[in-house]
């Protein structure tokens, strides 16, 4: 198996790693919660959806900048690249540190914007 290829298979154990984490521990967080558990589960969600997703993002970064790198990608795509990683540290990293707002990615995401009107009147909701 050459470098590529590991670097590929690596990336799609990562994708996986990252969809199955991101279902079960949302599950727990929207769907279990028990009354002696909620907190935990909740501060787990937080640190999945900041730190966790965070480290998959830069490892995942790393790895297709060499693959790109091997097999001659352009300038753009490469600028693309960076700054999509850019965006993300300061969405799940820099951003919910300054603010203290471990929720601060829900507004980046369209879903929710689009679902505003229904959320507006749940006195819960964290918009």
């Amino acid at each position: 198996m050459n470098t590529t290829r590991t670097e590929v298979f690596i990336l799609k154990g990562l994708l996986i790693t990252y969809i199955l984490a991101g279902i079960g521990i949302a599950g727990l967080n929207q769907g279990y919660a028990p009354a002696g558990m909620a907190q935990l589960i909740d501060t787990v969600w937080h640190a999945y959806e900041n730190w966790i997703k965070m480290l998959l993002i830069i490892v995942g970064v790393i790895l297709t900048i060499r693959i790109m790198g091997q097999q001659g990608a352009s300038k753009l795509r490469r600028r693309n690249l960076y700054g999509f990683s850019i965006v993300a540290l300061i969405i799940h990293i820099i951003g919910p540190i300054l603010t203290t707002n471990s929720e601060l990615y829900l507004f980046t995401m369209p879903l929710h914007w689009n679902s505003l009107p229904l959320q507006a009147a749940a006195s819960e909701s964290p918009y």
